[in-house]
């Protein structure tokens, strides 16, 4: 479910609370909810390894890994960033045309990292779904 569906979802919500309509109609109450566990990036002093856990309507992939996590692990080192058996990415962007059209990068959004291509759709064309893992790998 993404993040367009879950505010469908509670547009419904909020309008058969309005209209006080009964929320069975909805659907069936739940009796045990599943919750799922958080991913957090794994550590080490010249690698990190993430996970995909958001992708929005332009086909832009979010990634576990925050500017500050990828600073302080990195300390200004050149990186290779890999994902799905792909060339790894080996520069930060900070636009998404600091490449050619249809060429992917990777760049800081609201300080999470974030895989793209230029002027195309990176989830569909790279593969890449929510939980995939993607991995930074800092050279010495």
């Amino acid at each position: 479910m993404n993040f367009s569906d879950v505010c469908n979802c509670l547009v419904k919500a909020v309008r058969h609370l309005v209209q006080e309509l009964p929320l069975t109609d909805l659907g069936a109450p739940v009796e045990d909810m599943v919750q799922r566990i958080t991913f957090q990036p794994v550590i080490s002093p010249s690698q990190i390894r993430g996970a995909v856990i958001y992708i929005d309507h332009f086909d832009n992939v979010t990634v576990n890994i925050t500017r500050e996590l990828f600073e302080r692990v990195g300390r200004g080192r050149q990186f290779q960033l890999y994902f799905r058996r792909h060339d790894p990415i080996t520069k930060l962007s900070t636009h998404y045309n600091d490449v050619p059209i249809g060429e992917t990068l990777c760049l800081f959004n609201s300080d999470y990292l974030e895989l793209s291509i230029n002027m195309g759709k990176a989830a569909e064309m790279l593969g890449l779904k929510i939980e995939d893992t993607v991995q930074i790998d800092f050279m010495d």
